[in-house]
């Protein structure tokens, strides 16, 4: 019986977004080994390999198998089929906040929107975990795709994906020169030169520490600063506000806008 569990190693073979079909196989069987209710800590171990999207959990049945052992006797077994639920809720949570805001930022429809997460994610999380440096990344590129979304006018990328001129599931692995029309790269250049003199003298302020962790919603650099400003006192400690500068165009802005997804 314990054969039926020799399962290839968890990364590409495992990740479902490239190998949807066979993590549901895989997955189906789990299922039937959690109901037969032998070996359960060794299946419930091998599920923390798999990569369980919300089309995983959608085609099988394996969160609500998992969740009867959330009160086992074994505090272990217990403890690992919560661990298990809230991780694959948390994922699911955070991409589905990736499709929502892309089709307002650039009001696509379900589809395209989906399309267009589902290939930031496999571009992101090659192995398929959203966690870690990979979780920074896509968080980050996400962010990127949502400024250039929110562009208007003739060549911006909404208009682009609208036409059909470019697919969704092109514009995660292209770069902002390409997916920018012809008049914001204009606007780019222009801005860059009118702020580089602000930015010259910010290099120089010691207060502002240099970051990637943001992006210019003006020129979707990545080249900031970063400063925090100590704003008052609110339930006996003291309220900081972060201001980012942008070290390429001179842009400022108080940082407080995630474009919807949580971090």
């Amino acid at each position: 019986m314990a054969g039926d569990l020799d399962l290839p190693p968890p990364g590409p073979f495992l990740h479902s977004g490239l190998f949807r079909k066979r993590t549901i196989v895989e997955v189906h069987r789990c299922v039937q080994r959690l109901k037969s209710g032998e070996d359960v800590r060794e299946v419930l171990d091998r599920l923390g390999d798999f990569v369980v999207d919300g089309q995983v959990l959608q085609q099988t049945s394996i969160a609500q198998e998992v969740k009867k052992f959330s009160n086992s006797s074994d505090a272990e077994i217990a403890q690992m089929s919560k661990d298990l639920r809230a991780q694959w809720k948390e994922d699911w949570l955070l991409r589905e906040q990736a499709v929502k805001g892309f089709a307002e930022r650039g009001g696509l429809d379900k589809r395209q929107s989906r399309e267009m997460e589902e290939a930031l994610f496999n571009s992101c999380c090659p192995l398929g975990f959203l966690d870690g440096e990979e979780k920074k990344v896509y968080t980050r590129q996400y962010k990127r795709l949502c400024t250039l979304l929110s562009a208007s006018g003739p060549g911006s990328l909404a208009k682009r994906l609208k036409s059909q001129e470019l697919m969704a599931c092109q514009v995660p692995g292209m770069s902002d020169e390409e997916l920018r029309s012809p008049e914001q790269q204009q606007q780019l250049v222009a801005a860059r030169s009118e702020g580089l003199q602000g930015a010259l003298l910010m290099r120089s302020d010691t207060a502002f520490a240099a970051t990637e962790d943001y992006m210019c919603g003006k020129c979707s650099s990545q080249n900031c600063s970063r400063q925090e400003v100590q704003t008052g006192w609110h339930n006996d400690h003291q309220d900081a506000t972060l201001f980012v500068h942008c070290l390429d165009c001179g842009h400022r802005w108080k940082e407080s806008d995630d474009h919807g997804l949580a971090s």
